[in-house]
């Protein structure tokens, strides 16, 4: 993974293809040039209280992994009413709009929605091309009102479709059955396509193409027949009225093609006589499909075994976005996913060899997409711009943090600093590239490999390198433990070889108990051994029980099987150390 390494605030970010973008896209796209992407996926976080399910399969409320974005977005506060006057300016172009949905909605959560996408949209029109489609993804709750923003940014006459996709195939969904009203079984769509958008139509499978195509010719290839005559009911075309080998229509309609056209179908062996009059041959493999409307049934929601991304849902499954993609762009074209989330538009832009950007507000999805979704399946994003994490003005002392003090041992002190920032980007870098180089730069920089160790299983590094009580990461558990340990989870980083591996681990043991941690995690570079007696004390150290799930309070976790495999550690989830 490469990181744009100047030390650039979110309002100055170059705009570039293929990389990936870290902050509110509203700065991300501030700078970049006008009239400059071809195609835009739109799905930010919905106002729903449904159940999702965190980075471990746990189940947490939803949107875990930036609940201050949804917050902002969904919530009317001081910032919602400062976007109100910006919007309301008689210069904005949404100004007679917002001033409508202002009346109607009044300072309400659902006003604070609409003035926060009609921002982020307003950069998204100046940014498309005006060959460019976008496509916005929305809560049936709120897209009556996008709508109307989108027809004054886009125009009413560059609207295309409202797209309802049914994710259940139009069934109900058995866990949401209503009995006093109809239930929900579908999302909305809404599709804008520029003046001079190309839209390129989409076909299904026929499920009866069987039942129409009903001859088979000697090279067992399905086919039927389709007339070459016009009917009799139409008009009169005396340029079609001709003889062909012998044949006539008996119609003035005449042929419903010109002579030159049936002598080479003829030739290419495609016309076929029966009951003396001749047909145009039709093979069923040739057969496109039915074409699709704008009502989405054959595409289902992944759930279960058919998930596509089993650790992080929920998530669109790629048939949706391919789709989409193939409907509004083409091979090379330029598609932003300003809400990427863990990458679906990402990795189906990279199958169909577009161009592609995503943005997000989460470092852990961004990180995710390179090191889990296309891992294996295509080369790493670079990822511009910074995690709260290294910047110097935030999270300055513990209290700023979104865990209690109270929450950590007294020998951790959460890393703030901003000094490591650029070793940090170049270990990102060389493991993503490298695995030797990044080992030999590992055996440099050991304390910045702490750092960058423990926040690849979500915790946050200490900042004290000496006197640090065995305690190199620490974080804050969502779910308490059943078993009266407290929601603290520990990670030690060992970056070199050792004589007593089961030494090292007895001390972190030790340190386990005597803060009565959840679980621990013992990270190395390299595995070690099988015959080490290390892996004896990890199965005495026995079980925990968070939720409805078991976990081993003591795990050993290698980068080198991280970077081979994938591999990372099975845990409970943990609260984000970077939201306020």
């Amino acid at each position: 993974m490469k990181l744009d390494k100047r030390k650039s605030s979110a309002l100055d970010m170059d705009f570039e293809p293929n990389h990936l973008y870290y902050g509110d896209c509203l700065d991300v796209m501030h700078s970049w040039p006008s009239k400059s992407v071809d195609l835009i996926y739109v799905q930010p976080p919905s106002n729903s209280n449904v159940t999702a399910s965190g980075p471990q399969g746990e189940n947490i409320r939803q949107p875990d992994r930036e609940l201050n974005t949804f917050t902002d977005m969904w919530t009317w506060t001081d910032k919602a009413e400062q976007r109100l006057k910006r919007l309301q300016h008689t210069t904005h172009p949404v100004e007679r709009a917002i001033r409508a949905s202002a009346i109607v909605l009044k300072h309400t959560d659902m006003l604070a929605y609409i003035t926060y996408m009609a921002e982020r949209l307003t950069q998204m029109k100046r940014i498309l091309k005006p060959t460019g489609a976008i496509y916005v993804h929305c809560d049936s709750t709120a897209s009556h009102y996008l709508k109307q923003i989108m027809d004054v940014l886009f125009g009413p006459k560059n609207y295309r479709n409202e797209i309802i996709w049914c994710p259940t195939g139009g069934r109900v969904r058995w866990y949401n059955s209503n009995s006093k009203n109809f239930s929900e079984s579908r999302e909305t769509i809404l599709f804008y396509g520029m003046p001079k958008h190309q839209f390129k139509a989409c076909y299904e499978p026929d499920p009866h193409a069987e039942k129409r195509y009903q001859h088979v010719d000697e090279h067992n290839r399905r086919f039927t027949l389709m007339p070459l005559w016009r009917s009799p009911s139409m008009d009169s075309r005396p340029n079609l009225n001709f003889e062909w080998r012998g044949y006539v229509n008996p119609h003035p309609s005449g042929w419903i093609m010109t002579k030159d056209n049936l002598e080479r179908l003829y030739q290419d062996g495609r016309i076929y006589i029966k009951n003396d009059r001749p047909y145009r041959i039709r093979y069923m493999d040739e057969d496109k499909g039915k074409l699709v409307s704008n009502v989405w049934t054959d595409i289902n929601q992944l759930h279960g075994i058919n998930t596509e991304f089993p650790d992080f849902p929920p998530q669109k499954p790629l048939a949706l976005l391919e789709r989409i993609l193939n409907a509004s762009s083409n091979e090379g074209n330029l598609v932003l996913d300003p809400f990427c989330g863990y990458g679906t538009t990402v990795e189906a832009g990279l199958k169909l060899r577009r161009q592609i950007i995503g943005i997000d507000t989460s470092m852990l999805a961004l990180d995710v997409i390179n090191t889990v979704r296309l891992l294996g399946k295509y080369p790493s994003l670079p990822i511009k711009g910074f995690h709260p994490f290294f910047e110097s003005d935030r999270h300055t002392s513990v209290q700023q943090m979104h865990s209690p003090r109270q929450q950590f041992p007294i020998d951790f002190e959460p890393a703030n600093s901003e000094k490591d920032i650029e070793i940090i980007y170049q270990l990102k870098d060389a493991f993503h590239n490298d695995f030797k180089a990044f080992s030999h730069l590992v055996k440099k920089e050991r304390y910045q490999f702490q750092d960058w160790a423990v926040q690849q299983i979500g915790m946050i590094p200490n900042r004290r390198k000496s006197s640090d009580g065995n305690i190199d990461g620490a974080g804050e558990l969502v779910d308490a433990p059943y078993d009266n340990y407290q929601k603290i989870a520990l990670a030690q980083v060992k970056s070199g070889k050792s004589t007593n591996w089961k030494a090292d681990i007895e001390r972190f043991c030790y340190t386990l108990d005597s803060e009565n941690a959840a679980y621990g995690v013992f990270i190395t570079l390299h595995p070690i051994g099988a015959k080490s007696p290390a892996h004896k004390i990890v199965e005495q150290l026995g079980n925990i029980t968070v939720g409805n799930k078991t976990y081993p309070r003591l795990q050993l976790w290698s980068v080198e099987e991280f970077y081979v495999n994938g591999t990372r550690p099975n845990l409970p989830p943990l609260v984000d150390p970077y939201m306020n």
